[in-house]
């Protein structure tokens, strides 16, 4: 096939994608936008792993952006070939034509590694997803008797997957995402979330540290010094063996067990839950949308 017929429409097939990209682009943000946000202000609040389902969405429209980029560039310079339609670009010096062609192929391989990059990053994100709707659900058989599940609680040096209120005292649940093994055996040893499988272990000193910080706000509510435990979830994971005495491990099957790990110390009076649970309410609960012709940006979780 002639060299300059091949680079017109491989040209014209990439002036087309490069062309589509920002409508597609444009659609999404459009989109994203909606994410996160009520129309009722201060009534919905943040459901179980909704900032996991933010993500999936993102890297979702990052995939879409290349794929339809890559469906568009193929159809048009196939369309090219077919017919020709690209008369101009025809008459391109073959140097030139050389360089668009080589131009071509490598933003389409730029375009391949990106999808190659964003893949697994996306399969993560679903199995992020999942174990916090697992979790997520579980905990909602805990609810009642004063007690209340929140989630994604923002507070100052971070975001608790959990928040159980009630008048037993605060719980603070870390959702760990790790994909089992054959051996399904998890312990807390140190600090430290082990897996039997040889997956590396994760160290839980930062979000011990955030659920501390959550308390001490709380504390500044209610008006004393309020005390939180802390739970480490592994949904799909075995835990025969509790070496932690600071962190309850627990999996999807019996994570209502934390509702007997208590201490008549970290008991709260009525008025005291009532103040916190207001509190967290008021910080998941999700902002309104914009209205139309506002320039206001919000900020997404990371």
């Amino acid at each position: 096939m002639d060299l300059l017929l091949t680079s017109g429409a491989v040209g014209g097939g990439l002036c087309a994608a490069l062309a589509t990209a920002p409508v597609v682009w444009l659609a999404h943000a459009i989109g994203s936008r909606q994410d996160g946000h009520s129309r009722v202000p201060g009534t919905v609040l943040n459901e179980a792993a909704d900032r996991a389902r933010q993500h999936c969405r993102r890297l979702g429209r990052r995939l879409a952006d290349v794929a339809t980029s890559l469906l568009v560039f193929v159809a048009v310079t196939l369309l090219g070939i077919a017919f020709g339609p690209f008369g101009q670009l025809q008459d391109l010096p073959r140097w030139a034509a050389v360089l668009l062609c080589v131009s071509t192929v490598l933003l389409v391989a730029a375009a391949l590694v990106r999808t190659a990059l964003l893949l697994p990053r996306y399969r993560q994100a679903l199995l992020t997803r999942d174990a916090g709707l697992v979790i997520g659900h579980a905990l909602h058989r805990l609810n009642g008797s004063l007690n209340r599940c929140f989630h994604d609680v923002p507070c100052a040096s971070g975001i608790v997957d959990h928040v159980i209120a009630g008048l037993h005292g605060l719980y603070a649940i870390k959702v760990v995402a790790r994909r089992p093994g054959k051996n399904r055996q998890s312990r807390i040893d140190g600090g430290e979330l082990q897996f039997a499988s040889g997956a590396p272990s994760l160290a839980l000193d930062e979000f011990v540290a955030t659920a501390r910080r959550l308390a001490r706000e709380c504390s500044k509510t209610v008006g004393h010094e309020v005390h939180i435990r802390c739970v480490v979830a592994v949904p799909g994971w075995e835990v025969n063996v509790q070496a932690s005495e600071d962190i309850l491990l627990v999996n999807e099957r019996n994570v209502s067990m934390l509702a007997g790990w208590k201490d008549p110390q970290d008991y709260l009076m009525n008025e005291d839950v009532d103040a916190v649970q207001d509190l967290l309410s008021a910080r998941t609960a999700r902002t309104t949308l914009p209205a139309r012709g506002e320039a206001r940006r919000f900020r997404r979780p990371r």
